[in-house]
């Protein structure tokens, strides 16, 4: 009976070391970090306001790669978080756009809703949301099923789309901000109730408190030397507001007043309450279950802010100035909670942001907008001129979707009329390059900017025709104030990619990378197989 006992002891022993050295190397947390809307030179653009415990830590203490571009286009947030997570191009994953127009359905869609789930945490139909519309599975579905489902995988984010698409189909959960009634919910595609810990964080109710502050000026004014002055004709205003200018009082007598927090840095403080909440009520990387939990944060204000403001406004450096401050008080928790070899940071951005238009046209840039109503309008009227029918059903995201079965019954030729409407559209004012869909399915281009449109087409979803536009100019939906996102061009297309943690190393390499690379870089690091779709390629550590 003793040498049964001994026996036995032994042998648990034995699996314990053994299970030990399968997970050596494998940190016990990632937190993947998502900051909507950071353009790369933020980086050093604000560089004299941060301080050491932020971007400068990711930075000096880990491993920053400098070029690396978003190689598709349209430079969107749903676009940007599938592919972050995924690994690869809207062309395998199927995120298009933010919104696009379903030829079977007959209508335009938003990546992520979804009519058979509900919300779960709040009355409204915010909740409506899945991520069913990703068509590959991602880096979080293969850390789950690497780990037989003991990984534990949540999103959050004030956006649900920034929340949803990096957590993946089979993550325990997502969370994102209603703004009707200023709490964070989800859906019943994971699961029937809220767990107890964010009912306990909703009720809070800090929301309420940041209703109350007042948006000023972090340092004096004379210290934004990387803005335009504060009060100019080419910024937008937030919600209520007359003006532009500090300072930016919010309106907590507001009927949906929750909304305005998103257009403040408040709105990254508060998703960084509930980033500790989370890891704290969930044990993340800190539970007996023997593997790696993850969490995925997309801090969404930069993105509301930059809007409306634009790259050059006190409010964006202002911003930054906070988010940094937000950032050292995330890793600051970490490294004291979980402790630095036991996690793995990565942070990175969804897209860019263009200039303003009307303020570097001011500088002499070239720049502008696309009249988009006007374009659309006259190639109507030239195809009904041409073939007395007009075959647009729709133009959203730079794509011209024909109505292909009205074209045979016509008995024409589909291919015929997409590169007609090539030819035509090259002839409008700032359109630099267009092109059709049967080229982009029957060839491969490998120089921009038809590579990067072909990344990011996909026949089933995409239009017939995809314009490019001329550099610095969107459509003029936006209007004369604020900006806007989507082009291949470098300010959308060139964002920050650090990682810092567990086995990183201190440097910097300047070599070209891509978003795509970010996941099998990420799956190496964890010891897991890339995501069946990824079509990027590991990075090496190295100058």
């Amino acid at each position: 009976m003793k040498i049964h006992i001994l026996l036995t002891a032994l042998y648990l022993v034995s699996f314990q070391l053994t299970y030990a050295q399968t997970q050596l190397g494998k940190p016990k947390l990632v937190v993947g970090i998502v900051i909507d809307q950071m353009r790369y030179d933020y980086l050093y653009r604000y560089w004299h306001h941060y301080s050491e415990k932020g971007f400068k830590k990711l930075l000096n203490q880990g491993f920053s790669f400098e070029n690396t571009y978003y190689n598709y286009v349209p430079t969107y947030t749903g676009p940007g978080h599938a592919s972050i997570y995924s690994g690869t191009t809207p062309k395998m994953h199927g995120i298009i756009s933010n919104d696009w127009y379903d030829t079977n359905l007959k209508k335009n869609v938003y990546c992520t809703e979804d009519n058979e789930v509900q919300t779960v945490g709040s009355s409204t139909n915010a909740g409506n949301m899945s991520p069913r519309r990703l068509l590959v599975p991602n880096i979080c579905d293969h850390l789950k099923f690497s780990t037989n489902f003991r990984s534990k995988v949540i999103g959050i984010a004030l956006k649900d789309r920034s929340a949803i698409l990096p957590a993946g189909h089979s993550a325990d959960a997502a969370y994102w901000f209603d703004r009707k009634e200023g709490v964070f919910i989800t859906s019943s595609y994971y699961r029937k109730e809220l767990p107890q810990w964010l009912i306990q964080f909703n009720n809070r109710r800090i929301p309420d408190s940041l209703m109350k502050l007042t948006w000023n000026l972090l340092l004096p004014s004379d210290k934004y030397t990387q803005s335009s002055k504060d009060e100019n004709t080419f910024e937008g205003k937030l919600p209520d507001e007359t003006s532009s200018s500090f300072p930016h009082k919010l309106n907590p007598h507001k009927k949906g007043k929750y909304e305005t927090i998103v257009y403040t840095p408040f709105g990254n403080e508060l998703t960084t309450m509930l980033a500790i909440a989370t890891i704290e009520g969930e044990q993340l990387g800190r539970n007996s279950h023997g593997a790696t939990d993850m969490l995925c944060i997309s801090y969404s204000s930069t993105d509301y802010v930059g809007h409306v403001f634009g790259p050059n406004s006190m409010e964006t450096e202002d911003t930054y100035i906070r988010m940094d401050k937000t950032l050292a008080d995330l890793i600051e928790y970490l490294e004291k909670n979980i402790g630095k070899e036991n996690f793995i940071i990565f942070l990175t951005a969804d897209h860019g942001v263009a200039p303003i238009p009307d303020f570097v046209r001011q500088y002499k840039f070239p720049a502008g907008h696309f009249d988009y109503k006007t374009y659309e309008k006259e190639l109507r009227h030239y195809l009904v001129q041409k073939y007395g029918v007009d075959f647009v059903i729709s133009y959203i995201n730079q794509n011209v979707y024909l109505d292909e079965t009205q074209i045979q019954q016509k008995g024409l030729s589909i291919v015929e009329i997409e590169k007609e409407i090539v030819l035509w559209s090259l002839n409008f004012p700032n359109v630099h390059s267009a092109i059709d869909k049967h080229s982009l399915i029957f060839n491969e281009y490998k120089d921009f900017p038809f590579m990067n449109v072909q990344k990011g087409f996909m026949p089933q979803r995409s239009g017939n025709v995809v314009l490019v536009y001329t550099p610095n100019y969107f459509d003029d939906e936006y209007g004369k104030t604020g900006t806007t996102h989507g082009a291949c061009y470098t300010y959308d297309s060139q964002v920050p990619m650090i990682f810092y943690g567990a086995g990183i190393p201190k440097g910097k390499s300047y070599k070209d990378a891509y978003i795509v690379d970010l996941v099998p870089t990420l799956a190496s690091l964890l010891k897991i197989n890339r995501p069946a779709a990824s079509t990027g390629k590991f990075l090496e550590f190295d100058d």
